[in-house]
């Protein structure tokens, strides 16, 4: 079993060369069909908009997540949406990605934070180094199994997981319309959302308890299809396709009683939120 640093800070499997080690752009999911590596890896080229027009974690849910734990890792971290929650809430924070265009963001944040590459399935920390580790939007492009042994690894006995999917309010009818596939065909505008239960990662993890979070978030026309333009499917379109679903929207959003005429409006979002505790016995 490993221990943790003076600072808190868990150990690694490498040197981290100082406050940080230098994270590669890589696969999230590698175990996941050859399409779902490619949605994946399309986060890597927009790190400062995916900052910018993603929502931010409700401290709220965080909280709910990780209980008393304090050194949390933040797997598939990305820019640090949840590590800026976890800083807000006086936690001690590892991020681990593997993108290196996504980190950077988080990096000039939180010069702070160990950035380090790695995935899921290969996470770079020592046995039983950490409290807590938490995963935001990202558990569906892992192997729930594969990074379950991982997680049971990695966690001190007793230790939590909490997943989350932060995102538009779909369980409202003019919300599902407005983000629903622009023009109905096969290939359009498909926003990955969380309704059902996500993979449980076994290896002495307890069941998942499941909560439900709400908020709004005000956004402008511009914000709101520079936010659709964050996802992988938007990202990997060919511009004729983006053309034609930027039309759709702006139809929808001309015509919804809750967005026209409106140079400001409110989306219903909701957070998703998962935990399960570790069994408390040494691996």
């Amino acid at each position: 079993m490993s221990s943790s640093t003076p600072s808190g800070q868990p150990n690694y499997h490498q040197d981290p060369s100082g406050s940080r080690s230098h994270p590669v752009d890589g696969l999230h999911g590698s175990g996941q069909p050859e399409h779902w590596q490619e949605r994946a890896a399309s986060f890597q080229k927009i790190g400062s908009d995916y900052e910018k027009y993603r929502p931010d974690q409700p401290d709220e849910v965080t909280a709910w997540m990780i209980g008393q734990a304090h050194g949390v890792l933040d797997l598939g971290a990305g820019t640090g949406k949840i590590t800026d929650s976890l800083i807000r809430l006086g936690r001690t924070v590892t991020a681990v990605d593997p993108s290196a265009s996504m980190m950077a963001e988080l990096a000039a944040k939180h010069p702070q934070v160990p950035c380090l590459a790695g995935t899921g399935e290969d996470i770079p920390l020592l046995d039983h180094s950490i409290d807590a580790v938490v995963v935001g939007s990202a558990w569906h492009w892992m192997d729930a199994e594969r990074t379950g042994a991982e997680l049971a690894r990695v966690l001190r006995p007793g230790g939590m997981l909490g997943l989350c999917w932060n995102g538009p309010d779909r369980s409202l009818g003019w919300v599902r319309a407005l983000y629903s596939n622009p023009d109905g065909r096969p290939g359009g505008l498909q926003i990955i959302s969380r309704t059902h239960r996500p993979g449980h990662p076994s290896h002495g993890f307890g069941p998942l308890q499941q909560r439900k979070f709400t908020y709004s978030r005000e956004m402008t026309r511009e914000e709101f299809h520079a936010e659709q333009a964050t996802h992988s499917s938007w990202i990997l379109a060919d511009e004729p396709t983006r053309a034609r679903w930027t039309a759709l929207v702006n139809q929808r959003l001309d015509h919804d009683p809750h967005t026209t005429g409106r140079e400001v409006f409110e989306i219903p979002q909701q957070v998703i939120a998962y935990r399960a505790e570790l069994a408390n016995t040494t691996r």
